[in-house]
C-alpha cells in the first residue's frame, strides 16, 4: 500500500474509533516533501477529552498496526 493509502486507511480508523470534529495532517506528507523514511504527522480535534495525554496514546494504540511512522497530538 502506498503511504497515501496508509494515511487514508489511518484516517478512517480514527474516524471510526474516535469521531474527531477533523484530523488535519501536519509535515512532510502535508507538504508533499515525504520521503520513505518520513512519519505520519496528525493533528486530532476531537469535541471533548478528559485527558489528552491518554487519548493520543490511545490514537497511537489503534494505529499501533500500521507500518509506517506516525505522531499524533489531540486538541479540543
Amino acid at each position: 500500500m502506498t503511504s497515501a493509502g496508509l494515511i487514508s486507511a489511518m484516517l478512517e480508523r480514527i474516524a471510526q474509533k474516535f469521531q474527531p470534529e477533523r484530523v488535519i495532517l501536519l509535515g512532510s506528507h502535508a507538504a508533499g516533501e515525504a520521503v520513505s523514511q518520513s512519519d505520519v504527522d496528525l493533528l486530532v480535534i476531537l469535541p471533548h477529552v478528559t485527558n489528552k495525554r491518554q487519548t493520543a496514546v490511545a490514537i497511537r494504540r489503534v494505529l499501533a498496526d500500521f507500518p509506517i511512522g506516525k505522531n499524533s497530538q489531540v486538541i479540543t
